[in-house]
């Protein structure tokens, strides 16, 4: 199980309503599309990709944040945010955001 969560950090508040997308990276090393969502409103996104799909490997979220801020008349320099990360099979991977205009940081959450 992959999920995330946004959490707006420059005007203290959920991210809600980013676009994000999932991809794997496959053994010929292209990443493959797995699934995108929209943060709700308490800025999460879960259900990326079924039990049945999920395997060891190599994936990466693509956080739309440059929209994000837009839709709030803000400027940020990042149009984007791509996390890479490495799973575990059998495992459940949480990996929050948080963004600002002019910063980012994340980590394994649970």
């Amino acid at each position: 199980m992959i999920s995330t969560h946004v959490l707006d950090t420059a005007n203290g508040e959920a991210g809600y309503g980013v676009n994000v997308s999932l991809y794997r990276l496959s053994d010929t090393k292209e990443w493959q599309f797995i699934n995108k969502g929209i943060t709700g409103s308490d800025g999460r996104c879960a259900s990326f990709i079924t039990e049945d799909r999920f395997t060891k490997g190599t994936y990466k979220f693509i956080f739309q944040i440059g929209d994000y801020f837009r839709s709030k008349q803000q400027h940020t320099i990042f149009p984007t945010v791509d996390i890479i990360f490495e799973c575990e099979a059998g495992q459940h991977y949480h990996i929050p955001v948080l963004v600002s205009n002019y910063s980012y940081t994340t980590y394994k959450g649970k």
